[in-house]
């Protein structure tokens, strides 16, 4: 999903049921949900299931460049 979709979407949810709070899913089957705790990040994925933000490509020596944003 693009950033542009999902905050389209949160916009149609918010005007139909108010400003109301994020929580994500712990796991793709939904064994568990929790509230969104820390402001949108930009991310890098590495692999198929493996993402590094800007500080740790950095420790690495990776060149930083973000495709993705983390919501927690």
């Amino acid at each position: 999903m693009k950033a542009s979709t999902l905050v389209a979407k949160l916009q149609e949810l918010i005007e139909t049921n108010g400003d109301l709070d994020l929580i994500y899913a712990k796991d793709d089957e939904g064994n568990g949900y929790d509230t969104i705790s820390f402001s949108p990040s930009l991310f890098m994925r590495v692999d198929h299931n493996e993402y590094m933000c800007k500080s740790l490509t950095e420790e690495c020596g990776i060149e930083f460049i973000p495709d993705v944003i983390c919501i927690n």
